[in-house]
């Protein structure tokens, strides 16, 4: 009987200890799923604020071009409404042509990487 008792002890002992490493395990993987979905998360997160960044450099530099070409149109405008203007006005009302170095003079960024790469690329041809 001693030793009986001694066994209903061991089993009740083994099935906590088993039910313990059930949670425990359960535990573990609960664990590992969080992690897994915060870093799934994580990643998404850095390509939202990825592509945000690249759409505003995008809308930066459409805001700069405009305002670039407002300011070549504000001075076409006035050029052509002042009549002592730099630009000489043919005799029948027509603008007159201005020197290579004038339009250089004037020249915006954009304008600039255009003439250069297609320098460059006459260069090759040649």
């Amino acid at each position: 009987m001693k030793y009986l008792a001694s066994f209903h002890t061991t089993l009740k002992v083994s099935r906590y200890l088993f039910r313990a490493l059930a949670v425990l395990l359960w535990l573990l993987i609960a664990f590992v799923s969080v992690f897994y979905i915060v870093n799934a998360l994580h990643e998404r997160e850095a390509e939202i604020h990825q592509e945000l960044n690249l759409n505003a450099d995008q809308a930066q530099r459409y805001i700069q071009r405009t305002a670039d070409v407002m300011k070549e149109l504000k001075y076409v405008a006035g050029n052509r409404l002042s009549a002592g203007d730099a630009v000489a006005q043919g005799q029948n009302g027509d603008m007159a042509a201005v020197s290579y170095t004038h339009l250089r003079a004037h020249e915006t960024r954009h304008d600039l990487v255009c003439r250069l790469l297609l320098e460059k690329k006459k260069k090759m041809k040649q």
